[in-house]
């Protein structure tokens, strides 16, 4: 089976629950409700996780507090993964966005179904590939891109999952904040609200009963640099 992981570009990691059966089978369900920790920066990674449905944004936290959105993890990909077999504490946190249910699978039980199943070795090796090609994307585009052109690209990255046409545009069928975009693409508050507010000025963006509306997907796409 071919398990891709969603958009090499995308910060968005999806794919297909079956990838993962040597793992979920007879494993713990577990249900998250939204705005809820699976597990917090620091604790003992005592578990990892497969994501049945919902979704969670993976995040770092400063001493200062502020926030740094690494990755958001959908139905098919997994989380937690890696302190388990580093055997070391969560180096980030998992929060829920919307209602989710996960499969719990316990340390221990990781690494006893590691060295029984080669092939979920091979597959666990190829999403940490996966999330190391998505870390050199994110540091590339922090030191070369300007904020206008990284939150272009995460607008359309979102299109791209949750995109639905409209006689205006493309909509994006999830609400997010502002600030829910700054910690997207590593930037203040105060610069994505400007970008944003420039792209409704010129007329590329528009927002419609909470959800932004992309008016010309090409025009995006270049302001982009895709």
């Amino acid at each position: 089976m071919n398990c891709t992981w969603g958009n090499m570009q995308s910060p968005w990691l999806q794919g297909e629950l079956s990838c993962w059966d040597a793992l979920t089978f007879g494993a713990e369900i577990i249900k998250c409700r939204k705005n809820s920790f699976l597990f917090r920066e620091g604790e003992d990674a005592v578990a990892m996780f497969v994501v049945a449905k919902g979704r969670f944004r993976i995040t770092t936290y400063h001493e200062d507090g502020s926030e740094k959105q690494i990755y958001i993890t959908e139905t098919g990909a997994i989380c937690g993964e890696e302190a388990c077999i580093a055997e070391t504490p969560y180096n980030v946190s998992a929060l829920a966005i919307v209602d989710s249910e996960v499969y719990r699978i316990s340390a221990m039980e990781l690494q006893h179904r590691m060295e029984q199943e080669p092939m979920l070795t091979k597959r666990l090796l190829d999403f940490e590939v996966r999330k190391t090609y998505l870390f050199r994307q994110h540091i590339v585009s922090l030191s070369f891109e300007q904020a206008s052109c990284r939150i272009a690209q995460t607008l359309l990255h979102i299109g791209q999952l949750y995109g639905k046409e409209t006689p205006d545009g493309q909509c994006l069928a999830i609400k997010f904040t502002k600030n829910d975009i700054a910690g997207m693409v590593g930037t203040s508050r105060v610069t994505a609200s400007s970008e944003l507010s420039k792209m409704e000025q010129s007329g590329l963006l528009v927002k419609q009963n909470g959800y932004y509306i992309i008016t010309d997907i090409k025009k995006m796409t270049q302001m982009a640099g895709l």
